[in-house]
């Protein structure tokens, strides 16, 4: 194993539609991540809040789409404390 890329080929199902390889960089979610390493170093763990984001939307559709058609007629309550999302039924 020489490269980085070599490493993520070994370890993930590459290429996934977040990793792409563009003139010789490596990116994350179009984010180049040789710029981010020389900043930080090495290990390091990224958390993309886009797609935190986009997961939470996905499930309060499911949700929604669920109660739906199962004709249940509680509410989704969602707060957040201390970073943490919250949702409830009630």
């Amino acid at each position: 194993m020489n490269k980085y890329i070599d490493l993520i080929q070994q370890t993930f199902d590459f290429p996934t539609k977040e990793f792409e390889v563009s003139d010789n960089q490596l990116t994350f979610n179009g984010v180049n991540l040789m710029e981010i390493i020389e900043t930080y170093g090495t290990p390091l763990k990224l958390t993309y809040l886009p797609k935190i984001s986009e997961s939470i939307q996905n499930a309060k559709t499911y949700f929604a789409n669920a109660m739906q058609t199962h004709d249940y007629k509680a509410r989704i309550r969602t707060v957040t404390a201390r970073n943490l999302l919250i949702s409830a039924l009630f």
